[in-house]
């Protein structure tokens, strides 16, 4: 179930607003998508992020914008990020902030 205080990967929302009353199987939806079964199975299990061409998938079979998944997906991997203090730490540690000449 999707918890309002985290922000869910993509394919949670995928799974429960689009996939959870469905019977559809991994194999007809990799088949409605166009991608390899495998990689839908990483995507679903939250493994893959979505790229730009996922995302006009997604959005066509479903319905949807690309924007909305590559939205999703941002705001997942900025939170994660965040929420890893060490990395942002060791990310930033080297970078200056720009000023006006």
């Amino acid at each position: 179930m999707i918890q309002l205080h985290t922000i869910p990967h993509p394919s949670e929302v995928l799974k429960e607003l689009y996939l959870q009353d469905s019977k559809i199987t991994l194999s007809h939806l990799a088949k409605i998508l166009d991608v390899s079964r495998p990689h839908l199975n990483e995507f679903l299990n939250g493994k893959v992020s979505i790229s730009v061409e996922f995302a006009c998938k997604l959005s066509k079979a479903f319905k949807t914008t690309p924007q909305l998944w590559l939205n999703m997906q941002s705001e997942y991997d900025v939170r994660k990020l965040q929420d890893n203090k060490k990395r942002v730490d060791e990310l930033l540690h080297n970078v200056s902030v720009f000023e006006m000449v």
